[in-house]
Parts: structure tokens; C-alpha cells; sequence
């Protein structure tokens, strides 16, 4: 066993505290299954961040984290009472898995107009569920539920603290969001890096085993199912380039999933993930500089683009499809017929209709949003280096 799951850590981050809080706060007796190597070894990378980290960042992880072992108490509550949960089938999810800046906020939030589709809020994302099924299968669900509020408070404070985000991420409780938050229910995924810089939980979670994965997508498999028993939808779009990492488990959890991969420039995406860290990191970190995050993200890319690759290669090429990003902004709406067809449904002429309004929205809106500038040489990268990450990947764009 790696010093990294033994026994519990001491301050904010103790595992024994994080349990108890969690236990409490959901009102289940039962913590056996929080306990994990997973816990334990982002317990302690977070401890061992304390003088990369102020007490404020602090502090919001320990919330965040809080949420998380709330969130899986809770899951674990509903299959228990409702077990024809693990039942429910999710017919043929699209998953857009790409580096940033390949434009798979705008194709997600472009998808999402189709009114059988069902996306991922924020707030489902990040919070528990209650601990009731309130507004069950009730449209008001969506505007009602309590945790509507308190992500819009959220997002306040971040906006506070982090006023350049809108300029990288614009998010909104009523926009689809990423589905990272599912994953860290596991207390696997590589998204933890945004709590702060806990180098020690990213080595060893490179480390896990398949396995692990699968153990991973099961726990978000059944996120997604109590989401679906909750408010139902005829098919899932979801969407986070941490799934990188783990496509082959993703694949094998959702073996009639449709995955869509994006690319564009290197260079573009390299940087942008950078500056996006940087902006995050500006109010957590006080020791990070521009040239660490720039080896955490070039690190993260390299592997994770490797391991996507050998992946597909085993895997096959039916269940994905290629989308360049001058292609989708030049013609989306074919870029959406190709994805339909993927999934064997027709786009009817009504919702491409939707979808073409919402594209001349946007079209009016981007006019207001002031440009974001970043470049590698900001973060002490090369676009030599970043090209050769990449070069495999990028030859399914052809």
C-alpha cells in the first residue's frame, strides 16, 4: 500500500472528519463505502498542498469534496430503495470527448436545443441529490429545486473571485455542463486538479488500473440512471475531456454510446486549457506559476491523448466520429446530422429549424464577448513538443 492510502490525514483534509461531516449531513448511518484508496490519496494531496493553497481555497475544497461523499451516500440511498434504478437503459448517449477549445461547449449547448435530448445541469453536477425525490418527473424540476439556487449563488462568488471565467467558460444553471462532477463521485477523475494543486492524487490516479475505470463509470452509469428516473429524456449528450483518460471504460459502460471527438490546432487547445487553469488557479493557489501549470496540463494532454489513442485503436471505429472545428463552425447544422445518424435517429426538419435560431442567437450574442488572448509561450511550452502530443490523435481528423 502507497503512503498515499494509509490512515487519515490531518486539518481540513482528515478522512475520518470528511466522512463523519458527510454521514451527518446526509443522514445515512452507513460510511463504509466512502473509505477508499481514492479518498485517502486526495485527502492527503490536498494536505500536502496546504502552502500552494490559501485558507479560502482551502476551504472551498473541503466543500467541494464535502459534496462529493454526500452525493455518492445519497446515490447508494436511492438504489437501495429503488433498485429498478439500476435497471434503466440509456438509449445510445452522445459523448463529446475532446481536448479544449474544439468547440464542444458550443456542438453540447447546440445539441441541447433538440427537446428530446437530455443534458446535464450544473447543479446536478455538482450538488447531491436531495435526499427525497422531489419534483419527480415534474417539469418544474428544472426551475424548482433547491439546488437551482444555491448554484446560482455559486456562480456569483466565482464571478467575484474569477471575473475573467465568462471569457473562457461562460456557465449559466440553466446551460448544459460538464459531467465531470460525476466522475469525482468515485474519487477518480482528473478534474480534481481544479481544487488545487494536488500533483501527488494525479501520480497516483495515472497509476490505476482498468479496473479502477470501470469501478469509476459504474458509480457515474448510475448517476446518470437516477438522473434519467428523476427527469427523463429520449437521449443523453454529455460532455468533459477528462473521459479522455478512460474512453475504453466509458466504451465499455456504454457500449452503444456514440462518441464524438473534436479537433482544431494544438497549439490553440494546449493553450487555452492553460489559461483556463490559470484564471481558476488565480484565487487557490499563491505559490503556482504560469510555468508549472504549463507542465501539469502538457503532462495531462501527453498521456491522456496517448491512452485515448491506443484505446480507439483497439476499439474500432464504429462508435466515433471525427468533427474538425473549422467544419463545425462553417456548417453545424451537417455536423449534427452526422451525429444523428451515428445514433440512428433522424434530425426532423422542426428541431434543426431550433437549432438554426439558436445558432443566429449566438451569432448576435458573440458579438459581445470581449476575445480571450493566451499563447505556449506564456506557460514555457514549445509548439514542437505540443504538435508531437498530439500528432497521433489527430490523424482520426482525416
Amino acid at each position: 500500500m502507497s503512503t498515499l492510502e494509509q490512515g487519515a490525514n490531518e486539518g481540513l483534509f482528515s478522512v475520518s472528519d470528511l466522512i463523519e461531516r458527510a454521514t451527518s449531513q446526509a443522514g445515512i448511518k452507513d460510511a463504509s463505502i466512502l473509505d477508499t484508496p481514492g479518498l485517502r490519496a486526495l485527502s492527503h494531496s490536498l494536505t500536502c498542498a496546504g502552502d500552494e493553497m490559501n485558507f479560502i481555497s482551502s476551504r472551498r475544497a473541503q466543500r467541494l469534496l464535502n459534496e462529493a461523499l454526500i452525493k455518492r451516500l445519497r446515490l447508494e440511498s436511492y438504489l437501495e430503495r429503488e433498485p429498478s434504478i439500476r435497471e434503466i437503459r440509456l438509449k445510445s448517449p452522445v459523448f463529446l470527448v475532446a481536448p479544449a477549445r474544439t468547440g464542444t461547449t458550443f456542438l453540447h449547448r447546440l445539441l441541447a436545443q433538440d427537446p428530446s435530448h437530455r443534458t446535464l445541469r450544473l447543479w446536478e453536477a455538482l450538488q447531491a441529490p436531495p435526499a427525497d425525490p422531489e419534483y419527480q418527473g415534474d417539469p418544474e424540476y428544472f426551475n424548482k429545486d433547491y439546488r437551482v439556487e444555491i448554484a446560482r449563488k455559486y456562480l456569483e462568488t466565482r464571478a467575484r473571485y474569477t471575473p475573467d471565467i465568462a471569457s473562457i467558460h461562460a456557465t449559466s444553471v440553466d446551460e448544459p455542463e460538464e459531467c465531470f462532477g460525476l466522475l469525482e463521485t468515485s474519487m477518480l477523475s482528473h478534474s480534481f486538479i481544479f481544487y488545487g494543486p494536488v500533483l501527488e492524487y494525479i501520480d497516483w490516479l495515472n497509476e490505476r488500473g482498468d479496473k479502477d475505470w470501470l469501478d469509476a463509470y459504474s458509480i457515474y452509469a448510475d448517476q446518470l440512471r437516477l438522473l434519467q428516473w428523476w427527469a427523463p429524456g429520449d437521449r443523453w449528450v454529455l460532455k468533459t475531456p477528462f473521459h479522455m483518460w478512460a474512453i475504453d471504460a466509458l466504451c465499455a459502460t456504454f457500449p452503444d454510446a456514440v462518441i464524438v471527438q473534436q479537433h482544431r490546432t494544438p497549439a490553440a487547445c494546449m493553450a487555452s486549457y492553460c489559461s483556463l487553469m490559470q484564471v481558476a488557479y488565480a484565487p487557490l493557489a499563491v505559490n503556482f506559476t504560469r510555468e508549472q501549470i504549463g507542465q501539469v496540463a502538457f503532462t495531462y494532454y501527453r498521456d491522456a491523448l496517448a491512452r485515448n489513442v491506443a484505446a480507439r485503436k483497439k476499439l474500432g471505429h464504429e462508435q466515433f466520429i471525427d468533427i474538425d472545428y473549422k467544419d463545425l463552425i462553417a456548417d453545424p447544422i451537417s455536423c449534427v446530422r452526422r451525429i444523428y445518424q451515428a445514433a440512428g435517429v433522424e434530425l426532423e426538419d422542426a428541431t434543426a429549424d431550433i437549432m438554426t435560431s439558436w445558432l443566429d442567437e449566438q451569432a448576435k450574442s458573440r458579438k459581445h464577448i470581449s476575445k480571450h488572448e493566451y499563447s505556449l509561450d506564456d506557460y514555457g511550452l514549445d509548439e514542437d513538443q505540443v504538435n508531437e502530443i498530439f500528432s497521433e490523435y489527430s490523424k482520426f481528423n482525416t
